[in-house]
């Protein structure tokens, strides 16, 4: 159980990076077939709001998962690290955006989280930097404080397109009224794919605001 030559932390590393596209390709895999049985009919109601913020929920995940790496990893640290951290961030914030203002706070909560669980495992690498405990709390802070500005801002534009009750299943907001006509032919699983892919867009500004 020894590793002489030093090689398996870059093993991991690359098992990671090709794990977490699997799994991101997975992700929107779910979703394009929750959207399938919306639109045949195979899933209808309460069942087919959940099933489509589920697999929303999982896309928009994975792809914070890797902004988080990459952001890690561009500080000389790991990938995998980043990628626990972002993955974390970024399931809170999609789980929340089904509420109202939820995309803001829970941006700001989600990479706040993330950032606390990015560095501690950072501090339990021996190949990444360490930080004290004062230090991670006010990295968590300012990046905290940042993923509320772009959330709030991505509020404007994506809150509410995917318009479901995950209670009753009732069709609301964007997808209700088409966009205000704009779009009549949006559906649900095509606003949630929008509110998952703007979850990742305003997870990668806050990742090179830093």
């Amino acid at each position: 159980m020894s590793d002489s030559t030093g090689n398996w932390p870059k093993l991991f590393e690359k098992v990671v990076k090709v794990a977490s596209v699997v799994i991101a390709v997975a992700a929107v895999g779910v979703l394009v077939t929750k959207v399938a049985a919306v639109a045949t009919g195979a899933l209808v109601g309460v069942a087919a709001g959940k099933a489509i913020f589920k697999a929303a929920l999982f896309v928009g995940a994975a792809l914070s998962g890797i902004n988080g790496g990459a952001a890690n990893e561009s500080k000389g640290n790991s990938f995998a690290n980043g990628y626990a951290g972002g993955f974390v961030g970024g399931t809170i914030q999609s789980y929340m955006s089904k509420n109202k203002g939820g995309t803001t706070y829970g941006g700001g909560i989600g990479v706040t989280v993330g950032t606390v669980v990015t560095d501690v495992l950072n501090n339990v690498d021996p190949d990444s930097a360490n930080s004290s405990v004062s230090q991670i709390a006010k990295n968590a802070a300012i990046s905290g404080g940042k993923a509320v500005i772009i959330s709030s801002l991505t509020e404007l534009v994506g809150s509410g397109v995917g318009g479901v009750n995950y209670t009753t299943g009732e069709i609301e907001g964007a997808v209700a009224d088409g966009c205000g006509g704009l779009m009549p032919s949006l559906t649900l699983g095509f606003g949630e794919g929008i509110k998952a892919f703007f979850g990742w867009a305003d997870d990668a500004v806050i990742y090179v605001w830093e």
